[in-house]
């Protein structure tokens, strides 16, 4: 995590397919990533802080940059 952006290198070939979803909760929001692949797929979930929202994302060089308010 660098400044307000969040880096997460994804191995997937279909970037435009991506899911980012995002659900408030008590202690921050929790982020779930569905991932579609060929033969299936990945999920991945993770935390923010409390206050932290997600405000923007953008695919970069295999990577999904989300940035944070």
């Amino acid at each position: 995590m660098g400044g307000r952006e969040i880096t997460i290198p994804l191995p997937t070939a279909l970037p435009e397919e991506l899911l980012v979803e995002s659900v408030n909760q008590e202690g921050g929001a929790l982020v779930r990533l569905i991932v579609p692949e060929r033969f299936g797929g990945i999920i991945k979930h993770f935390s923010l802080g409390e206050g932290d929202s997600i405000v923007g994302a953008k695919w970069s060089n295999g990577k999904l940059v989300l940035e944070l308010n």
